[in-house]
C-alpha cells in the first residue's frame, strides 16, 4: 500500500514565517547537497556528507535534480531517482531513532529546461541556434562573457514543452515510492538556475533572439505603440542620458523602458505559470513552491538591472501561488577585508515576504577553508572565519523570522567535522528559538521602487551606489535595518513600529503613491529621500519631470542645478552642526561618467546638512508637524552620518560603536566590524544568555561590556 504524502504549508509560528508539515512547525535550517551534473561526484559527496546532517537533525534536503529529455514528451527519470533515493537511503540508515525523519525538496535544474533537442529544430542554415538569448554591444553581436545561455524568455517553449515536461515530472514524482516523503518544489531556470539574465561583456545588452523580437512587438502593439521591423532597442539607445540619468520619451528611450517592462513581466509570468502547474497537480496535497528572484539589491552592480528579469518582485509577492522567495546570502559585503561585513538576502523580498505571508529563504554558500578562490567575496581566511560567517548569516535569519539552508555548493564542502559540529550546534539552537518569540523590533525600514529602476538608462556605477551600496551603509549603524518592496511596504506593512522609512530610490509617483507615503508622515516618524525623490510622473508616453512634485513628496523647496559640477556633498563643519568635529565629505568621484540632475534645496526652513560642489545646500533636515524629512541629493551616505541621524530620529541604537545588530524580541547579535571593546546596550533587558557558550552575562541598566575580535559574531538569547 502507498504511503499517503504529507500537507505542507506556510505560515506564523510565534513571530517568525514557518514551514509546517501535517501542522507540525518545522527548523528554519534545511541543507542542500551540491547541483553538480556529475552523477557520481553528487552521490559520493552524499555518501560523506548525509549522515552527518542525519545525525544533527538536519532532516530537511533540497535535492538538485536533472532529468534526460530527448524530445517531446520523452523522458528518463533513471539519474533522478538515483539521486533523490540516494539521499533518503543515507538519511535512513543515519538518523537517529530519537529524532524525526528526513525529507526531501524536489530542486529542478535550469539544465532540465534547456533540452538540446528543442534547440536543435530551431537552427539557421549555418547550423546556428535561433532561439537563445542573444546578447548585443554597440560593436555588435557580443557572445561570450559569461552569458546567460537559455532559451528565450519569448518563445513559446516556456508555455507550452517546459509546463508539459514539469508536469510530466511532477506525475512521475507523485506515482514514485517516495512521493511521501517531499516537501516542496524548487524549479530554477536560466541564469546559474536563478532566473535572472546576465552578461559581463563591455556594453551588452539583451534579447535580440527572433522570439523576444516578435514576442516584444507583440506587446507593443497591445500597447498602441507603433513599431517597425525589430524593436528590442539598441546598446546605445539604452545607455544613452536623456533627462540625465532618466529615459524620454523621444527617440528610443520610451521603447528601452517599455522592454524593461515586458521582460521582466514576462518572466514573473513564466514563474507563475510554473507554479500554478505544481499547484494544481497537487490540490489534495499541497507542498510548498518557490523560486529564486528578486534580486534588485545584488543585482544593482551589474550593468543589466532592468534588464534582469528580476524586476516583476510585486508580482510574485502578490501571488497567492508562491510560497517562498529565496537567494544566496549577500556577496558583494561578505570580504574579511571591508569595512564590514553583514548578511541579506539579495532582494527587497527581505523583510516583504512575511507582509505577504511568503517563506524567505536565505543561502548560506560561503567557501569552506580549503575551497581556495582569487574571488574576495567568496574566500574563507581561516577555520575561525569561516565559523564566524555561519553565526553572521544564521544570526540573521534567525532575527528576521526567515528560513535558510547550508549549501554545498562543491562537492563535499561539509566534508570536514569541524564545519558539521559548527552548523550542528546552530541548528539546535535554532530549535531552541522555535520556541521563542521571533517578532521583529526593527525600527528602520529601507524601501526599494523596482519601477523606478526602470526608467533610467543602464549604469551599474551609478545603480549600485543608489540601491546595494546604499542600502548597506545603514548596517554597521547599531540597529536592526529591515529591506521592503515599495508596494508590499506602502499596502501591507505595520508602520506603527518604524521610527525612520527610507526611499532609496523612489523616483517614479502618482498621486496614489504619493497620499500612501503621505501618510507615513506622521508619528513623529523620519522618512529620507535621495537623489531625485518624486521627480517623475506619468507612464513611458506621457512622463513629466516636475520639481513641484518632488518638493511636495519631500517637504521641501526643490530646484535643479544646471551648472556642471561633480555630484558631491561637503558637510563643513564651520557650517554645520550634525557632526561637527569632523570634516566629511562625500559624493559621485567618477570622472568618466557624470551624473544629472542635481537637484539643490532652496528652502529656508531647512536645516542644511552638506553642500554640492557650490554654496548650494544639497543635504538637509526639515521639520514638520508631527514628522521629519531628510533628502540628500548624493546617495549612499557614509555610515557614521547615517548611525548619527537615526540617532537622533529616536531609533534605539544598541552599540555606540559602527557595528551590525540583529535583533527580535528574544534575541540580539553582535556582529564586530572593529577590534576592541564593546558595550551591548538593551532595551532594558536584564540577563543575556550567550547562546553558543552558554555563559550568562547579568546586565546593568540593560547594558554590557565585552571584548571581541574585527568580525566576531555574538549571539545572545534575552533571559527574563
Amino acid at each position: 500500500m502507498k504511503s499517503k504524502e504529507i500537507v505542507t504549508r506556510v505560515g506564523k509560528h510565534l513571530g517568525g514565517m514557518s514551514m509546517f508539515i501535517d501542522n507540525e512547525v518545522q527548523p528554519f535550517t534545511f541543507f542542500k547537497i551540491t547541483e553538480t551534473p556529475d552523477s557520481q561526484a553528487m552521490l559520493d559527496a552524499a555518501e560523506i556528507e548525509i549522515p552527518a546532517m542525519a545525525k544533527n537533525g538536519i532532516n530537511l534536503c533540497w535535492v538538485p535534480l536533472f532529468l534526460k529529455w530527448s524530445g517531446a514528451g520523452e523522458y528518463d527519470f533513471t539519474d533522478f531517482d538515483c539521486r533523490v533515493r540516494k539521499v533518503l537511503e543515507l538519511y535512513d540508515a543515519n538518523t537517529p531513532a530519537d529524532m524525526p525523519k528526513a525529507y526531501v525538496g524536489i530542486r529542478l535544474q535550469a539544465a532540465v529546461f534547456h533540452p538540446q533537442w528543442y534547440i536543435d529544430e530551431h537552427l539557421d542554415a549555418n547550423g546556428n541556434p535561433t532561439n537563445l538569448i542573444e546578447f548585443r554591444n554597440p560593436w555588435g553581436r557580443a557572445d561570450g562573457g559569461d552569458n546567460t545561455t537559455a532559451i528565450s524568455p519569448g518563445d513559446e517553449f516556456w508555455d507550452t514543452h517546459a509546463i508539459d515536461c514539469l508536469k510530466a515530472i511532477v506525475a512521475h514524482v507523485r506515482a514514485s515510492d517516495y512521493a511521501h516523503r517531499v516537501f516542496g518544489w524548487l524549479p530554477c531556470a536560466f541564469n546559474s538556475n536563478e532566473w535572472f539574465i546576465r552578461t559581463f561583456m563591455p556594453g551588452a545588452v539583451c534579447d535580440f533572439s527572433q522570439p523576444s523580437q516578435q514576442a516584444f512587438k507583440s506587446y507593443l502593439e497591445q500597447q498602441g505603440i507603433s513599431c517597425f521591423g525589430q524593436p528590442v532597442p539598441s546598446p546605445s539607445a539604452c545607455q544613452s542620458p536623456g533627462y540625465g540619468e532618466f529615459l524620454v520619451a523621444s527617440g528610443e528611450g520610451g521603447i528601452v523602458e517599455e522592454f524593461s517592462k515586458w521582460l521582466n513581466h514576462r518572466m514573473a509570468s513564466i514563474i507563475l505559470n510554473f507554479a500554478g502547474t505544481i499547484k494544481a497537480l497537487y490540490k489534495d496535497s499541497p507542498k510548498i513552491v518557490g523560486f529564486f528572484y528578486g534580486y534588485s539589491t545584488e543585482l544593482s552592480f551589474f550593468q543589466n538591472l532592468s534588464q534582469s528579469g528580476h524586476l516583476g518582485l510585486r508580482k510574485i509577492l502578490d501571488s497567492d501561488l508562491i510560497d517562498f522567495i529565496c537567494s544566496p546570502c549577500q556577496y558583494r559585503f561578505r570580504r574579511d577585508e571591508g569595512a564590514f561585513t553583514y548578511n541579506m538576502t539579495l532582494g527587497p523580498f527581505a523583510d516583504s515576504g512575511a507582509y505577504r505571508d511568503k517563506l524567505v529563504f536565505a543561502e548560506d554558500d560561503h567557501f569552506p577553508v580549503f575551497a581556495r578562490t582569487t574571488n574576495t567575496d567568496c574566500s574563507t581566511r581561516d577555520k575561525w572565519h569561516d565559523e564566524m560567517f555561519f553565526r553572521r548569516n544564521f544570526a540573521q535569519v534567525m532575527a528576521s523570522g526567515q528560513q535558510m539552508w547550508w549549501y554545498s555548493l562543491g562537492a563535499s564542502w561539509f566534508k570536514e567535522p569541524y564545519r558539521n559540529e559548527i552548523i550542528g550546534g546552530l541548528h539546535r539552537v535554532g530549535l531552541e528559538a522555535l520556541q521563542a518569540d521571533r517578532s521583529p523590533v526593527g525600527e528602520v525600514a529601507v524601501v526599494v521602487d523596482e519601477r523606478s529602476v526602470q526608467t533610467m538608462r543602464l549604469n551599474a556605477p551609478f545603480q549600485s551606489r543608489l540601491i546595494l551600496e546604499s542600502l548597506a551603509g545603514f548596517s554597521p549603524t547599531g540597529a536592526p535595518v529591515e529591506c521592503h518592496e515599495l508596494n508590499s511596504f506602502l499596502d501591507y506593512a505595520d508602520h506603527s513600529r518604524y521610527k525612520v522609512v527610507v526611499f532609496l530610490n523612489l523616483f517614479l509617483t502618482d498621486q496614489a503613491i504619493r497620499a500612501k507615503v503621505d501618510k507615513l508622515k506622521s508619528d513623529n516618524r523620519t522618512l529620507m529621500f535621495f537623489f531625485a525623490p518624486g521627480l517623475l510622473e506619468g507612464d513611458t508616453r506621457n512622463r513629466k519631470f516636475s520639481l513641484e512634485t518632488a518638493g511636495r513628496l519631500v517637504g521641501m523647496n526643490l530646484f535643479e542645478v544646471k551648472d556642471d559640477m561633480p555630484l558631491s556633498i561637503w558637510m563643513d563643519p564651520d557650517r554645520v552642526a550634525l557632526m561637527a568635529d569632523e570634516d566629511i565629505r562625500f559624493g559621485w568621484l567618477n570622472p568618466e561618467i557624470p551624473i544629472k540632475p542635481i537637484i539643490g534645496i532652496s528652502d529656508p526652513d531647512a536645516t542644511t546638512l552638506g553642500f554640492l560642489h557650490t554654496d548650494i545646500p544639497g543635504f538637509a533636515l526639515k521639520k514638520h508637524s508631527g514628522w521629519t524629512s531628510i533628502f540628500s541629493a548624493v546617495p549612499n551616505l557614509p555610515f557614521r552620518v547615517l548611525k548619527s541621524m537615526l540617532k537622533n530620529a529616536g531609533v534605539h541604537l544598541y552599540t555606540d560603536s559602527e557595528d551590525v545588530i540583529y535583533a527580535n524580541r528574544s534575541m540580539i547579535a553582535y556582529v564586530a566590524c572593529s577590534r576592541g571593546d564593546k558595550e551591548l546596550i538593551t532595551q532594558n533587558a536584564e540577563q543575556l544568555e550567550d547562546v553558543i557558550s552558554g555563559e550568562q552575562i547579568k546586565l546593568e541598566n540593560g547594558r554590557c561590556r565585552m571584548f571581541m575580535k574585527r568580525h566576531e559574531t555574538r549571539i545572545f538569547r534575552i533571559k527574563k
